[in-house]
């Protein structure tokens, strides 16, 4: 939305904006897309003009029934008056509910002054030629291209409809010109002359070349977006992937409780809002961070970026689950109180020692790993109530809960996707159908057992796209 040059906008249902695009706002004369909101019309635009989009508007709303290019008066932020071509429709909620208006606006205005300009010249072209042959007013070749095509209308009798040509003016110049002749018929039906019509459409095609390189290069430029967004998620992986595989490599692999351990990742864009970070404390245990920021994207990827840091700076080795959330609540309190970034984040931590099998973990506002014994149904590990998420409360507590391993057991610790994907009919997977799929699937690798109940959740969706980000990791002792 950001990099077209369209102008996309969002109201309510007092025609009020909601959010709108950099392209909008340097339109309306505004430095940030964000000092459009609350903000309607009848602050940027002449009140007549306002009153206009503001019944079609509400026109929508009721009818519930938008329009596509329709023509419109505007004013760029210099104050000239200009045309957009506009499409509106309504902006639906969660509930199917109407709760507004969505637009985009496209700037026309050369389009219609060249328009205007080319119904103008053709008035002057019928005055000056007006009962006068061709030869008589040019003396050069094309008067013979000319009167080769006015014979072939005369005999054939077949009209040349919309014809582009190059240097065809009768004013000498080199433009671009659009013929029409037709054969003009007596009462019979007989041919006995010609009408026929030359438009100057120079400024229309050259429009249409500036708009043909502009578009080159806004998708030479998405390109380039779309291949650096691809490394940027194959490095997110990667992270990932090196603090498992670093884990593997330091932990003590006679202990009584060594795991089976994998992880399932699947941004819904190219990056994602949700990570895990395995942490080596020593070769009897390792630690576990679960995190799912609020959105997804590119900001949301930078916040999982900036906790990675933060992690190792709280030296969560030494401290315990509850410790290491209080610490990281504080310091992210400080840092995502902006508005340009998510406002909060969800996160477990977990510490498991694989020689006294006991696990120690604590939640700030994210769902409880779901714990199962060989022979009994998975559940959420404890009942515990959740500490809040982090960012939103400055000195919040974190009450951390322990648990004791049996041999075979099995945990997975999993963000909000794997549970509110939702189906056609708009009800969530949810808990239950996903302790259910973990229950069906017991054997064969961690790994197998995350993507075939990804598969399961896409099934249920019955859609390719995910609403949402998934990630989890799961863990066999």
């Amino acid at each position: 939305m950001e990099s077209l040059p369209d102008r996309i906008y969002f109201k309510d249902l007092k025609g009020r904006f909601l959010a709108i695009n950099k392209a909008h706002a340097a339109s309306l004369g505004l430095a940030r897309p964000e000092d459009a909101i609350g903000k309607s019309d009848f602050d940027f635009f002449k009140e007549t003009l306002a009153q206009q989009k503001f019944a079609d508007e509400q026109e929508i709303i009721r009818s519930g029934k938008g329009f596509v290019g329709k023509e419109e008066r505007s004013r760029s932020k210099e104050g000239l008056e200009g045309w957009v071509m506009t499409s509106k429709v309504p902006l639906v909620g969660d509930q199917g509910e109407i709760i507004g208006t969505f637009g985009i606006s496209r700037d026309i205005t050369e389009t219609k002054i060249a328009r205007e300009a080319l119904e103008a010249h053709h008035r002057l072209l019928e005055t000056l030629i007006e009962g006068r042959r061709l030869d008589e007013i040019i003396k050069d070749a094309r008067t013979a291209n000319t009167s080769q095509d006015d014979q072939s209308v005369l005999r054939d009798g077949k009209s040349i409809l919309n014809r582009e040509e190059y240097d065809a003016s009768p004013l000498g110049d080199k433009r671009w010109m659009l013929l029409s002749k037709v054969p003009l018929r007596d009462g019979e039906g007989r041919v006995h002359g010609i009408v026929g019509m030359s438009a100057d459409i120079t400024s229309q095609k050259e429009a249409e070349a500036r708009a043909v390189h502009a578009q080159e290069e806004l998708a030479a430029k998405n390109q380039q977006i779309e291949a650096e967004l691809a490394v940027a998620r194959e490095l997110q992986t990667e992270l990932m992937t090196s603090s498992m595989q670093y884990v593997r490599e330091m932990l003590d692999p006679t202990a009584p409780f060594f795991p089976k351990i994998a992880f399932h990742y699947e941004p819904c864009e190219y990056l994602a809002g949700d990570f895990f970070q395995a942490i080596s404390i020593n070769p009897r245990s390792f630690g576990l961070l679960l995190c799912d920021v609020m959105g997804h994207g590119v900001k949301a990827a930078l916040v999982t970026t900036l906790i990675r840091g933060l992690l190792a700076d709280v030296k969560a080795r030494e401290q315990k689950p509850g410790q290491v959330l209080e610490q990281l609540n504080d310091r992210l309190c400080a840092l995502l109180d902006r508005p340009p970034l998510p406002r909060f984040v969800t996160a477990l931590y977990a510490t498991v020692d694989i020689t006294e099998g006991r696990i120690s973990l604590a939640s700030a506002g994210h769902s409880w790993p779901l714990y199962q014994a060989p022979g009994a149904s998975p559940a959420p590990i404890t009942t515990d109530p959740c500490g809040p998420a982090l960012g939103l409360i400055r000195n919040a507590a974190y009450a951390s809960t322990e648990h004791t391993l049996q041999h075979g057991d099995r945990l997975l610790l999993y963000t909000d996707g794997w549970t509110e994907e939702a189906s056609p009919a708009g009800e969530e997977f949810g808990t239950d159908r996903l302790s259910s799929a973990l229950s069906r699937h017991t054997a064969g690798d961690p790994a197998e057992v995350l993507a075939t109940i990804a598969r399961e959740i896409r099934d249920f969706a019955q859609k390719d796209v995910r609403s949402d980000d998934l990630c989890s990791v799961l863990a066999v002792f």
